[in-house]
């Protein structure tokens, strides 16, 4: 019963655990080499065991002779499986046939074990019942030389690539030491055991002789450790073969000479393939553009010598002639002792496209389809980094908002488009929309033949474009730069051609402007001007001077108009008619507009004070005041903060002024009129519409501009348009002012044409406040005589 026992813990158990091991490993990774001849190595180890556990309790007596040699034979059979899986765990195909020939020595072993002359050296012994299988020295002498061989070769084989391989990773190394220690404690083992059992033997206890087979088992657990602990073949060749199957990138295997091993599905639909059709053997080079492959396979070769990954952009060739843009990224990896190239092709087709897409878009204007600002000013830089003559046109369309706001945004679209066209057809050269209705033409040449193109685009807009069936006809105004000459680089060359092209709008549109540096001297200027100005009503540079207005047939004073004046500590003084239009281009008239405001009331109040209770005081509204509907609000704080009589005031309006928003005009001199403000309209005789305003707006005074007074004595048309003016203000209830009467003549012709009011130098030039004071004082504060 104590053999039993002791066998089937010693035995029967560790043959079960071996078969156990070995089929675990296996199914792993069944189609493996090293997993198969790990199983086969098991089953050896366990099969062993088993057949000693036979011949202590199962088969005859007669037979166990013959067991007992096939137990040593499978000994044998287990030192070559041994070697051989070590000889592909260290070298795998790497490895010479002599390496392959020295692997398979213990199975000659084996086969020289059923020589005669090994016939009788193994016997089987009995000793108290026990039965005790042993070998002569002939034959032990044969086995002991299996075994040294197997030891020294699988420590060779396990020290040589610990310490001399080419490429190695931890994890690796782990793996070789455990097998490496296992493998030292074994052997000790079995020395260990083969002690104990002589000395039971020598006392003749005979229940542990297979102690020294049974020690494999150790070895065993050491294979199984580091095969699976150490994340050995099994896990990562499924984490290999999933990426491998499972990845939508293409992936290949490649060996050293550049061929495929293995493709997935993914690269064999990239290369227009079916998963079935076999590209196994092919040289990857030959999927390449012919111009790639000579380059690919030096660079492959190079990277392979010193395991350097690979990364290039490649073009493949598919099956079919079609080409896909591909990310190629090479790694290494180790399969059965041979390295290969892991090659993931990853598809840049559409993200190239798209990338290609997103740079058109970056250099296209989108509605015209025309380069855009940034396309035309590199086209300027490359065209000037090669030294070429160059035009530079800005081209901007006359009244192009006026088509926007009256036929819509579609329809100043389809306009866009059109000009685009004639653009493009007649310049010559290259076209760009730089945004909005502003466009810009690159001519290569010299001074004339950019007049040439010029004189080409102006023809071309002649011709109407067509909107909704109808035509429409359109003008463009051209600034023209030239380099070198107005500019060598693109910022100069562009804001010259956007100078000149100013000039040519304000000088009568549809026609171009060649730069001159007078042009650039007069937008410096223009600059300085706006910047000063900017700064000019907190710098308290500007001043109210007043112009005297008489009652012509009182021959008093009725009052004056606010004019303002600008002295600048840079530019001197600067003329009215010249800040102005400026301060309105700029937005700086909303804020000068209400100081002036708020001045005039201040000082009519002043002078009101003063005992001139009918003294009006004119201020001139700008076209942008006029549009503010908080414009009677702010004017009855004013006069409600100062305690000015509203009738004390008199607001000028001019005639193109008023009909810049007729609507929102109108409301508000309605409401100003309401509140006693007085109304003028100003340079009456210089517009378009001032009888139908006169119709509907409430003014008080029509005040003549001054053109039509100058010659009244010398002309007799202007005599005419004057007095035609004088009946008709008759007939509506208005009072005429004359403005630039200079001459006693003027005056009393004006006079006798039943004008009310006369202005103008004759009386007295502008003046400052205390001037005006002074002024007032000479007349006797006549306002009181006035006929308002």
């Amino acid at each position: 019963m104590q053999l039993w026992i002791v066998s089937i813990l010693l035995l029967l158990l560790p043959s079960y655990l071996l078969f156990y091991m070995g089929a675990e490993i296996y199914w792993r990774n069944p189609r493996h080499r090293l997993h198969q001849l790990t199983m086969a190595l098991m089953f050896s180890l366990g099969l062993m065991l088993v057949l000693q556990f036979a011949i202590y309790h199962f088969i005859p007596l007669s037979a166990s002779e013959m067991a007992a040699r096939l137990r040593f034979t499978m000994a044998f059979l287990t030192m070559g499986l041994a070697l051989l899986f070590f000889r592909h765990l260290t070298g795998g195909n790497q490895t010479t046939r002599i390496g392959l020939a020295l692997a398979l020595m213990p199975f000659l072993c084996a086969a020289l074990s059923f020589l005669p002359l090994f016939a009788n050296d193994v016997r089987l012994e009995v000793h108290d019942g026990h039965r005790y299988d042993s070998f002569g020295p002939v034959y032990g002498l044969l086995l002991g030389a299996g075994l040294a061989y197997t030891f020294l070769g699988v420590v060779f084989m396990l020290i040589h690539k610990i310490l001399y391989a080419v490429y190695r990773n931890t994890t690796e190394m782990k793996r070789f030491s455990a097998i490496l220690w296992g493998t030292v404690c074994t052997v000790l083992a079995v020395i260990v055991a083969v002690g104990i059992n002589f000395v039971l033997v020598s006392r003749g206890v005979y229940t542990f002789n297979f102690l020294p087979t049974s020690c494999v088992v150790i070895w065993a657990f050491a294979l199984r450790y580091a095969m699976v602990n150490h994340d050995f073949l099994a896990a990562t060749g499924r984490r290999y073969e999933l990426l491998f199957k499972l990845s939508h990138h293409g992936i290949v295997l490649l060996d050293s000479q550049c061929r495929i091993v293995e493709a997935n599905a993914s690269f064999h639909k990239l290369v227009g393939l079916s998963p079935e059709g076999s590209l196994h053997g092919r040289r990857f080079s030959g999927l390449l553009r012919a111009s790639e492959r000579e380059a690919f396979e030096a660079d492959y070769r190079q990277a392979s010598e010193t395991l350097t990954p690979l990364h290039r952009e490649l073009v493949l060739i598919g099956a079919y002639g079609q080409t896909h843009l591909v990310e190629a990224h090479s790694d290494y990896i180790e399969i059965e002792g041979s390295l290969y190239s892991f090659l993931l092709a990853r598809d840049m087709t559409r993200q190239k496209e798209d990338e290609a897409r997103l740079a058109q878009l970056a250099y296209e204007d989108e509605l015209t389809g025309l380069g855009n600002r940034r396309h035309f000013s590199d086209r300027i830089r490359q065209d000037l980094a090669s030294g070429l003559e160059l035009g530079v046109m800005l081209l901007d369309l006359d009244q192009f908002k006026w088509v926007n706001d009256t036929l819509g945004h579609s329809a100043g679209d389809a306009m866009l488009q059109q000009v685009a066209g004639k653009l493009r057809a007649a310049s010559g050269g290259f076209v760009a929309r730089l945004g909005g209705d502003e466009f810009g033409v690159l001519v290569r040449g010299g001074r004339d033949e950019v007049l040439r193109h010029a004189e080409a685009l102006i023809a071309a807009m002649k011709e109407p474009v067509m909107l909704g069936g109808k035509p429409y006809a359109i003008t463009a105004s051209i600034g023209i730069s030239l380099a070198p000459d107005d500019g060598r680089d693109n910022e100069t060359l562009l804001r010259s051609a956007d100078t000149a092209m100013y000039v040519a709008k304000n000088g009568g549109r549809n026609q171009y402007q060649l730069f001159q540096p007078q042009l650039k001297t007069n937008a410096d200027n223009y600059m300085t001007l706006v910047s000063g100005l900017s700064s000019a009503l907190g710098r308290g540079e500007l001043q109210l001077h007043f112009q005297p207005q008489i009652d012509l047939p009182a021959g008093g004073v009725y009052g004056a108009e606010a004019l303002l004046r600008w002295h600048s500590p840079e530019l001197g003084a600067v003329p009215p008619d010249v800040f102005i239009p400026v301060a309105e281009a700029n937005g700086l008239i909303v804020p000068i507009g209400r100081w002036v405001l708020e001045e005039a009331i201040k000082q009519a109040k002043h002078w009101v004070d003063r005992g001139c209770q009918e003294f009006v005081v004119s201020v001139n509204l700008s076209a942008i005041q006029l549009r503010d509907a908080e414009l009677a609000e702010q004017v009855a704080g004013l006069l409600d903060r100062y305690g000015l009589p509203s009738h004390n005031l008199c607001l000028e309006i001019t005639e193109s002024t008023a009909i810049a928003d007729v609507e929102t005009s109108y409301q508000i001199c309605k409401a100003l009129g309401e509140m006693g403000v007085k109304l003028a309209i100003d340079d009456f005789g210089t517009g378009y519409s001032s009888l139908a305003v006169l119709g509907r707006f409430p003014f008080d005074f029509i005040k003549i501009d001054r053109s039509l007074v100058r010659d009244i004595a010398t002309n007799k048309k202007d005599l005419a348009v004057i007095r035609s003016v004088v009946a008709l203000a008759r007939d509506l209830g208005l009072q005429v002012v004359a403005e630039g009467v200079e001459t006693a003549e003027q005056h009393e012709m004006l006079r006798g044409l039943g004008c009310h009011e006369g202005q103008g130098y004759l009386y007295g030039r502008p003046m400052s406040r205390d001037d005006m004071d002074a002024y007032l004082q000479r007349k006797g504060c006549c306002g009181q005589l006035g006929t308002a």
